[in-house]
């Protein structure tokens, strides 16, 4: 455990409480996890998002709601959707971080609401941090990874996917460092398929 904590992997919040993992330690772990083709998703999680994406509507914006919806009620984190080219986001979730004990600090809870509200002015910050990122990606920025002053200590995950009518949808999903990161990997690889097969299957009728 010292060792650990010398390298960097460790720290300690408070002086009398446990060591927990630094952002070091977490991007070690995702940086892992990215690599594993093979990340477990719940049979049971899979019938939800296909469900789900399946009985939706084609067009782009309800669509990209519904994907916000059932991925912020899986992971219990905020969930931002947007069209590219568009200033329609949607955004849902915020009242399930309050649940997690770091989100009862006055402070965090100003930092995080701050996000959620003015979210839309931040996006272009976040898009220009991850320039060049692919439709079908997944990128994960972790504490001060991200230059957005008010999301430090939490974890962004921003996930490209196509949408009907060739335009190209992106989620937001922003949680605590201490995240189920296999879990919410998962759920976004999860609807990059779903919605993949969905706008194949429009195509062939158009």
């Amino acid at each position: 455990m010292n060792k650990l904590e010398k390298a960097g992997y460790l720290m300690h919040l408070h002086t009398s409480g446990g060591r927990v993992p630094t952002a070091k330690a977490y991007r070690l772990y995702v940086d892992n996890l990215m690599s594993d083709p093979s990340i477990y998703v719940p049979e049971a999680t899979k019938k939800k998002i296909h469900k789900a994406i399946n009985d939706a509507s084609s067009d782009p914006e309800e669509l990209n709601k519904v994907v916000a919806n059932i991925v912020s009620v899986l992971s219990d984190n905020i969930v931002v959707t947007n069209t590219k080219d568009s200033d329609n986001f949607y955004k849902t979730g915020l009242s399930s971080l309050f649940e997690f004990p770091e989100f009862r600090e006055v402070d965090r809870v100003f930092n995080i609401a701050n996000v959620f509200d003015h979210f839309e002015k931040m996006f272009s910050q976040i898009e220009n941090e991850l320039f060049g990122i692919n439709e079908n990606d997944i990128t994960i920025l972790i504490g001060d990874e991200s230059q957005i002053r008010n999301i430090k200590e939490e974890t962004i995950i921003l996930v490209r996917y196509p949408l009907p009518d060739r335009k190209t949808g992106s989620m937001t999903i922003i949680g605590p460092m201490r995240m189920n990161y296999e879990k919410n990997i998962g759920l976004a690889k999860c609807v990059i398929e779903e919605l993949k097969n969905k706008v194949t299957s429009i195509s062939k009728y158009d």
